[in-house]
């Protein structure tokens, strides 16, 4: 498969082609899904140690689940719900030291960027977590509202509400950064 062909290509047919026994195309998946699981883990936990081991345990349970993904939904959607799933059981289960979006002790270089994301996981910092995840899959994931609500279990209309006064929030803690 050549490197255009990777980027033509949806999730879905990647499962499909997954669950017919095409191994390879796991890779594909992996690539296209690592960063952005680690930007999402990272944001919970506070070691960088702690936030790859979680994740890795999440693309295990991803991978081994793939034949339970019903194609009439989006699978960043699905993945998405059982990456957060996953990271609530972690906690439960205290694998996970402390829940939170607050990741001061993990060094920078190691989180994935994004480009025009700048300085986000700073600004999101005074915000509760559940409105720090939201933002993050809203506009660093770039999820739609219908998405999120099956992730979270939120109403759409909840959501735009969290986004809309998060944003303000944001905006009245940072003016000098935002004009």
């Amino acid at each position: 498969m050549t490197p255009l062909d990777k980027h033509r290509i949806t999730d879905e047919q990647i499962v499909a082609r997954i669950i017919r026994g095409e191994r390879k195309m796991l890779d594909v998946l992996f690539e296209r899904y690592i960063e952005r699981l680690l930007r999402y883990v990272v944001l919970f936990v506070k070691s960088n140690e702690e936030a790859r081991d979680i994740t890795q345990d999440i693309l295990v349970k991803i991978f081994q689940a793939l034949g339970s993904f019903k194609s009439t939904g989006r699978f960043e959607s699905w993945f998405f719900t059982i990456a957060r799933r996953t990271l609530i059981d972690c906690y439960r289960k205290k694998k996970i030291k402390t829940f939170s979006f607050d990741s001061q002790e993990v060094d920078e270089p190691a989180i994935p960027a994004q480009d025009g994301i700048g300085n986000a996981p700073e600004l999101l910092k005074s915000l509760p977590a559940r409105d720090r995840e939201i933002l993050q899959l809203r506009f660093l994931e770039s999820l739609s509202y219908g998405e999120i609500a099956e992730i979270t279990g939120m109403s759409e209309g909840s959501l735009r509400n969290v986004v809309c006064r998060s944003i303000r929030r944001i905006q009245e803690d940072n003016p000098d950064e935002l004009s």
